[in-house]
């Protein structure tokens, strides 16, 4: 499915893949429709930053001669069968259309150009699996032009940096698919109007044939699977607000994106443990969660969850979603780039808790999918902090099922 957006701000999923080029400037046509009379313009903006602004809301396009047309040239078009005005009609929704989902397409070449320096990548390390991983991603992605949400999904992979990449790229996409929603069925309705206008004007001109083929081209408006919103988009929502549960030893430490989070700890020995649960916030994939501690006791564990308000969602962390930053990481480590992360292949060692820690996991208000598969791990020792750091991919967020 094609997907379009009034939205030109890319700039996320660049700045995570080396500053790919930024969108171009494009001019956004389109139509507007009153009383079945149609009305010209055509209205431009321009982006002011790859941060961008938004494009025009409304679109607005020439239609009075089309119709205008449609009536000089009906016997032309009753000799040859042909419907100049119909096809010209469909040609101006076309380029209104590609206008509007410029944004989509430079995306879907953003994409292209991060698998190919992936490649490149994987090539020169002579990582046979990780070329051959990558290189049927290329191959079933294209060039994004027919893009089905279904199709990209079944596809899966144990490719780290390429799950990433899958990752970042359905959530810009989708983003830009909800942003441009409006503007998207503005388009359509002016554009189905025009149809019908059309089709009004062959039926009192008595030219039945033509009528008939401007309302087949606004009844197969329905099947366009650039329209249709029927199709699965993304399991479940790119986006949630969020809690983290954790029981551990020591002192924590979280920030979220280089925030730092503040927690709630209900545990009755404070000064020994900890039990629990953050500040809500908005987790989506490829967030950053970092983590400190410090502690020098024996049983030196963390266990963590992260979960929707709703209940609905859940992202228990396992020992291989930790990756080791060291030992007093400096600021600049405080909000950790993620293509930094991925170079980092150091994970922290299993955790044990001690009886009252595990009692303390076992009686939180999670679910049982957190409660069973999130794994405990061990803090390095000593009276410095320790700092691990988490990538939220969407692999990672799960359903909880119905308790």
């Amino acid at each position: 499915m094609v997907r379009s957006s009034r939205s030109d701000s890319t700039s996320g999923f660049d700045s995570e893949f080396q500053s790919l080029p930024p969108l171009p400037h494009p001019l956004n046509p389109g139509f507007e429709i009153d009383a079945g009379r149609a009305i010209s313009d055509h209205s431009a903006m321009s982006r002011s930053s790859r941060a961008g602004s938004k494009l025009v809301r409304r679109f607005v396009g020439s239609l009075l001669s089309l119709l205008a047309l449609a009536v000089s040239t009906i016997s032309t078009a009753q000799e040859t069968q042909d419907f100049p005005a119909l096809s010209d009609l469909k040609g101006k929704f076309e380029e209104a259309l590609a206008k509007q989902e410029q944004p989509i397409t430079d995306l879907n070449g953003s994409f292209s150009q991060a698998l190919k320096r992936l490649m490149d990548s994987e090539t020169a390390k002579g990582h046979l699996d990780g070329v051959l991983q990558v290189q049927k991603e290329i191959e079933a992605f294209g060039d994004g032009s027919t893009f089905a949400a279904s199709s990209f999904l079944d596809r899966k992979t144990n490719h780290e940096a390429l799950a990433l990449l899958r990752t970042k790229y359905l959530s810009e996409r989708e983003r830009l698919w909800r942003t441009g929603a409006k503007d998207r069925d503005d388009l359509l309705k002016s554009f189905e109007k025009a149809l019908l206008a059309l089709e009004q004007e062959q039926t009192r001109q008595s030219h039945l044939d033509l009528a008939l083929l401007a309302r087949q081209a606004r009844e197969g408006m329905a099947q366009d699977p650039r329209f249709n919103g029927n199709e699965p988009l993304l399991p479940g929502s790119d986006s949630f607000a969020a809690v983290i549960h954790f029981v551990g030893k020591g002192e924590v430490e979280l920030r979220h994106k280089g925030e730092r989070l503040s927690y709630r700890n209900t545990s009755s020995d404070r000064d020994k443990y900890i039990d629990g649960s953050s500040i809500e916030f908005q987790v989506q994939p490829g967030d950053v969660i970092h983590v400190r501690m410090r502690a020098t006791a024996v049983f030196r564990s963390l266990i963590m969850t992260i979960e929707s308000k709703a209940g609905d969602r859940a992202i228990p962390l396992a020992l291989k979603d930790y990756r080791y930053l060291g030992v007093k990481a400096d600021a600049a480590r405080m909000d950790p780039k993620v293509e930094d992360l991925l170079k980092i292949d150091t994970r922290p060692d299993p955790g044990s808790p001690d009886g009252d820690m595990a009692d303390m996991w076992n009686r939180k208000s999670i679910s049982n999918l957190s409660r069973t598969t999130a794994e405990w791990i061990k803090c390095g020792n000593g009276s410095d902090w320790h700092d691990y750091a988490v990538i939220i991919q969407r692999e990672m967020m799960l359903s909880v099922p119905s308790e």
